[in-house]
C-alpha cells in the first residue's frame, strides 16, 4: 500500500517503525478496527457464560494490537504529506464503547482491569490527534461534522464507564473516566455542545460524574474554546 507498507508489520504481527502512512493502508487499519467492532456486538446475543467468555478472550487478546494499529493510523505522518482521515478515530472508540456495554459487565475483575487501561489508551490517542488536527480549506464543514461524531463517540464510551462505577467498584475505573474526561474537554466547544445529541449526551455525563463524584471534578481542566474545541478532525 505504500512503499514502506511492508515494514509496518513484521514477523510474528510485530509492530515496526516506519517512515509514512498510505491513506490505503490507513483505510484497512479503520476496516480491521469496525470488523472487530462486531465482537461486543455479537456478545449482547450470546447467552452461554462459557461461550461469551471465549468471545471475550479472542477479543482481549487482541486490544495490544488494536492500540498500536490506532497509532500507527493516527500519529504516523501520511505519503505525500496529506492529511489523516478524520474517520479513523471512530471505529477504534465505537469498538471500546460497544465493550463496555455489552462484555464489560460480565468480566472477570482481571479483563476488566486490562479493558480500563485500553480504553485509556484509545481515549489518550483520540483526543490526542484530534487536539492537533488542522483543517484544510473548502473541508472544514464536513471535517467538524466527523470531528462532533468522534467526540460523541468518546463520550458515549466514557458514560458507558461511569454508569459501572459504584461505591465498592475498582479505583481504576473512576480514574479512568475522569481522566477520559479531561482528555476530551479541551474538544468540547459551544458549536459542538449545539449538536443535540452531543450536547446531550455531554450534560449527561458531567451531571452523572457530578452528582455522584462531585469532588473529583474540581482538578478537571476547561472546556476548549467556543470557536475551534481543540481541532476540526478525530
Amino acid at each position: 500500500n505504500s512503499s514502506t507498507a511492508p515494514d509496518a508489520i513484521g514477523s510474528g504481527g510485530q509492530l515496526q517503525a516506519r517512515s509514512a502512512l498510505s491513506p490505503a493502508l490507513a483505510e484497512a487499519i479503520s476496516l480491521c478496527a469496525r470488523v472487530y467492532g462486531g465482537v461486543p456486538a455479537a456478545g449482547r446475543l450470546v447467552v452461554s457464560a462459557p461461550n461469551r467468555a471465549r468471545l471475550s478472550a479472542r477479543l482481549w487478546a487482541a486490544f495490544p494490537t488494536l492500540l498500536k494499529l490506532m497509532a500507527l493510523a493516527l500519529e504516523q505522518p501520511l505519503v505525500g504529506g496529506g492529511q489523516h482521515p478524520p474517520e479513523l478515530a471512530g471505529p477504534f472508540l465505537r469498538l471500546a464503547s460497544l465493550t463496555a456495554e455489552f462484555l464489560l459487565p460480565s468480566s472477570p475483575p482481571a479483563e476488566a482491569d486490562a479493558f480500563f487501561g485500553f480504553a485509556q489508551a484509545v481515549i489518550d490517542t483520540y483526543a490526542g490527534a484530534a487536539g492537533g488536527q488542522k483543517v484544510s480549506a473548502g473541508s472544514e464543514e464536513d471535517l467538524e461534522d466527523l470531528a462532533a461524531g468522534d467526540l460523541e463517540e468518546a463520550l458515549e464510551l466514557l458514560t458507558h464507564l461511569a454508569t459501572k462505577v459504584t461505591l465498592d467498584g475498582p479505583a481504576a475505573l473512576v480514574e479512568v473516566v475522569f481522566s477520559g474526561l479531561g482528555a476530551v474537554l479541551p474538544l468540547v466547544s459551544l458549536p459542538r455542545l449545539a449538536v443535540p445529541r452531543l450536547g446531550l449526551r455531554f450534560f449527561q455525563l458531567v451531571g452523572h460524574l457530578a452528582t455522584d463524584h462531585a469532588e473529583t471534578g474540581f482538578n478537571l481542566p476547561g472546556p476548549g474554546p467556543g470557536g475551534g474545541g481543540g481541532g476540526g478532525g478525530g
